[in-house]
């Protein structure tokens, strides 16, 4: 691994508990849309996620980016 201290990400079923380092992943081209209308409270926490100031938003993933270390 590149970057050993990036986090991984949790592919499959929680039950299986299969987790992969982030730097082997790739994003889709075309994306899996979700096929079912999400319920109210998964909206909710969708909303509170993405309502952010974009001041405070650049902070978060600076900090977040500094954290990491990614010059080693």
């Amino acid at each position: 691994l590149h970057f050993p201290y990036l986090p991984v990400i949790q592919i499959g079923p929680r039950s299986r508990k299969i987790f992969v380092p982030m730097e082997l992943l790739t994003v889709a081209a075309k994306p899996q849309k979700v096929k079912r209308e999400l319920d109210e409270s998964q909206k909710a926490k969708l909303i509170r996620g993405a309502a952010m100031e974009p001041k405070l938003r650049k902070e978060r993933i600076e900090l977040i980016l500094n954290d990491q270390d990614l010059d080693n």
